[in-house]
């Protein structure tokens, strides 16, 4: 029997057989990635995938060897933080980024290809936010293969989904939509419903920021459909919160009710702060457009602290992820 004294959160005394010796190395290797060394490049490897605790402002640095002719596909999942996902060539040039600003991505996916010879490529994971926020997030290496004729097209779409959020950012939505529609098409012919459903999420956050509620719907409605097929109950409460959204721009508060509140539940469920925080908020603007403004002043205080009781604020505009 082994005693071991770790301080975490609190110092407290553990004990392990032989048996726990798994949990031990385990528990090391996440407390390790908490701090991880940004000079030091963990290595990925297929079927290992890695969990890690990131703060804001840090990075994280990830490391893929290939062979000349191979293919490989790297995937990051967050949760309660924002990330941006950057894969950089053997030569450290910038391959493609995922900017995950805004929950608009929670699942990146970066491909690469050795073409010359032997490669090494690099994964980086940044953090938003304050060194106060703090998130957790897996990554892992979900194929290494030769390559095929399709991997040129995962690729490009990729750089089209990549280039709309950087499009989207920059406040230029028509351009937006346009990338993630080109991106969407690739996606559904590579049959990779995942990433299909997040990028029509994104058209969607585009359409909605253009007016265009009804295109936005339509997009939310196929993406809705997708993520109950591929079960991501994260993706699916982000398109049932913009439905929400999209019914109270066109003024149909019982559907934008029914929306709000299945997107509540759902984030509830798979504990999504964030995500709570800003459906609980859409909802307070809503009793606020009915006029209950006691109810309205309550829910909005629930979701942020901006005011409490009867007083009528003003005027919010509403988050449509």
């Amino acid at each position: 029997m082994i005693t071991i004294h770790m301080s975490l959160k609190s110092s407290r005394s553990v004990s392990f057989n032989r048996a726990g010796y798994a949990t031990i190395a385990a528990l090391i290797l996440f407390v390790s990635l908490s701090a991880q060394n940004p000079n030091r490049p963990l290595k990925l490897s297929t079927n290992e995938p890695i969990d890690g605790q990131i703060k804001g402002g840090e990075t994280h640095i990830y490391e893929v060897t290939l062979n000349k002719g191979e293919y490989a596909r790297a995937e990051v999942e967050q949760k309660n933080i924002d990330v941006v996902v950057s894969l950089f060539d053997a030569n450290g040039k910038l391959v493609v980024e995922m900017d995950g600003k805004d929950g608009r991505l929670w699942h990146e996916s970066v491909s690469m290809i050795a073409k010359s010879g032997k490669a090494a490529f690099q994964v980086k994971i940044r953090a938003y936010g304050g060194s106060g926020h703090v998130g957790d997030y897996r990554i892992k290496l979900a194929e290494v293969r030769p390559t095929n004729a399709n991997d040129g097209k995962r690729l490009k779409a990729e750089i089209h989904l990549s280039k709309g959020r950087t499009f989207y950012e920059q406040l230029r939505s028509q351009a937006a939509a346009n990338e993630y529609e080109i991106a969407t098409a690739l996606f559904r012919e590579l049959g990779d419903s995942q990433q299909e459903a997040i990028t029509l999420t994104n058209l969607g956050q585009a359409f909605f920021r253009l007016s265009e509620y009804d295109r936005s719907i339509i997009a939310n409605k196929r993406a809705m459909e997708l993520f109950q097929k591929t079960k991501d109950r994260l993706g699916e409460a982000k398109t049932v919160n913009t439905l929400g959204s999209n019914y109270r721009a066109l003024e149909q508060p019982d559907k934008a009710r029914q929306f709000f509140e299945k997107a509540l539940a759902i984030r509830r469920e798979v504990k999504d702060r964030n995500g709570e925080g800003g459906t609980i908020y859409n909802l307070g603007l809503l009793h606020y457009n009915l006029l209950d403004y006691k109810k309205s002043g309550g829910t909005l205080y629930t979701s942020s602290g901006h005011f409490s009781g009867n007083k009528r604020p003003r005027q919010r505009r509403q988050r449509s992820e």
